[in-house]
């Protein structure tokens, strides 16, 4: 049975999701019966071919629910952060699953409600954190869990993406701690564009399969380039779970260069590589003789597969509140406890045509922190 797919917004990074839903339309396995599009979103190209589908489309989700002659089994939202709550509740309330974008919220708060709101339904709730979909990456975890390269001992992971004006205009609360109207997003590379590769650490760290480790130590040093925002463009992080696993991780958006992600992970019999670069998954001995080397695909794929296929089969797994919250919590212990410090001018330059921030010899100064663990200090 196709399952009865709604998506809220189509622009930004709800391409994703529509390309996505669009595959699995032609494929067969959906039903795509609703979108929720504003009006001056709307194109002859995607209303044509929402019209050539048989979805219908409305400016609401309280529209959509009211209107819509059969209710969707599942609504995806890639949306902003301080709309995760109030629509998610609003789809439950509805007695449809959901499929949120990352972070869940931007808040503890707020996710708690929305566990509360999943409890209350009976329907479930995934995030989207599409790497903790992925076959291979799940084998990490029950490799890890299976002690198969000894005891873990420490994650590290570092990450550069260059990130200029646009986009920081591109909506009203990017670089921001909260909206206008003063909902909490605390937006940030660690809660954004790398909030993946912070959740995946805290992931790994989880003691069953279904969990996160949860830190009892957050610290950090919060940077700025880019002294227009509120919030910071580059962090090092620094967390220890209860069962005493250090993490560290080294994010920024101030460079010209792309540094795509990279995750170490030292066990007392191997170290594990997670190159998000070149896709490749590499065991080494401790002392670097490779043992294994394996692709990484990408993730969207196998997040959408299990998503739906958990609309009619609860005991597939997908990332769950409970999952994501760990993430939220380290989000907000580095708000609570750690100021935003501005990196110094001598070792900043920007570039006039697209405003983008760099600090001098941050690849170099990342690479010796993701190696050594040590705090970052300008």
């Amino acid at each position: 049975m196709k399952v009865k797919t709604a998506l809220v917004g189509i622009n930004g990074y709800a391409k994703v999701h529509l390309n996505n839903l669009q595959r699995l339309v032609n494929s067969g396995k959906i039903a795509l019966s609703a979108a929720v599009v504003l009006p001056h979103e709307r194109t002859p190209e995607n209303t044509a071919y929402f019209e050539s589908v048989g979805c219908r489309v409305f400016g609401t989700l309280d529209e959509m629910f009211a209107q819509s002659q059969e209710k969707p089994d599942l609504v995806c939202i890639p949306t902003g952060i301080a709309s995760h709550e109030p629509l998610t509740k609003c789809c439950l309330a509805h007695g449809a699953n959901v499929l949120v974008e990352k972070p869940a919220a931007g808040s503890l708060a707020a996710v708690d409600r929305m566990r509360q709101a999943e409890a209350d339904s009976g329907k479930f709730v995934a995030i989207g954190f599409q790497h903790i979909y992925s076959p291979e990456l799940q084998s990490v975890k029950r490799d890890l869990l299976a002690g198969k390269f000894g005891c873990l001992k420490s994650i590290s992971v570092m990450g550069i993406w260059p990130r200029a004006d646009a986009y920081y205009s591109r909506n009203s609360w990017a670089g921001k701690l909260k909206t206008a109207s003063g909902d909490q997003v605390l937006d940030s590379p660690a809660n954004n564009a790398f909030a993946h590769y912070l959740n995946l650490p805290l992931f790994f760290t989880g003691t069953v399969f279904g969990r996160s480790g949860h830190p009892v130590e957050v610290t950090g040093q919060l940077y700025r380039a880019r002294k227009s925002i509120e919030s910071f463009d580059t962090c090092g992080i620094q967390l220890k779970t209860e069962e005493g696993i250090p993490i560290h991780a080294y994010f920024s958006h101030a460079s010209l260069e792309n540094h795509n992600p990279e995750i170490r992970i030292e066990c007392e019999k191997a170290v594990l590589t997670l190159d998000f670069g070149d896709n490749v998954k590499r065991v080494c001995t401790p002392n670097g003789t490779l043992l294994e080397e394996g692709r990484l695909p990408a993730a969207h794929v196998d997040m959408f597969r299990d998503v739906m296929e958990k609309v009619s089969d609860r005991s597939v797994f997908t990332c769950t509140l409970d999952i994501a919250r760990e993430h939220t919590f380290c989000i907000e212990e580095l708000h609570r406890h750690c100021q935003v410090m501005d990196i110094p001018e001598h070792l900043l330059s920007v570039e006039e045509e697209s405003g983008q921030f760099v600090v001098r010899d941050l690849y170099k100064t990342f690479r010796d922190c993701f190696l050594t663990g040590k705090k970052l200090i300008f």
